[in-house]
């Protein structure tokens, strides 16, 4: 693996490390009580989760150097897990909610 790949993988993994810090601070301005979640502080976790899935599957699992239709697909995983993720999410609040 040459220098330059290394520090790329360096600086990612930096990266995915500080995107956790601000997941961990965005759980803890919440202000609502542990059983009423906040509809937008949830589904900005989601999102982020899924960020860091994307940036983990073309990095460190290399599938920026992978053929198109194999990073498309990777992609449309990605967008297709997180849409169902907050469909389940918000129809549970609904469902919950009355």
């Amino acid at each position: 693996m040459s220098s330059a790949a290394e520090r790329r993988l360096a600086s990612v993994w930096l990266l995915l490390a500080a995107i956790t810090v601000v997941q961990l601070g965005l759980d803890s301005i919440d202000g609502q009580g542990p059983l009423q979640p906040n509809g937008w502080i949830t589904s900005a976790i989601i999102v982020i989760a899924l960020l860091k899935v994307r940036l983990i599957l073309l990095e460190f699992m290399e599938l920026r150097q992978a053929p198109a239709r194999l990073v498309r697909l990777a992609e449309f995983w990605v967008v297709l897990t997180g849409a169902t993720l907050l469909g389940i999410y918000f129809l549970g609040r609904a469902l919950w909610a009355g």
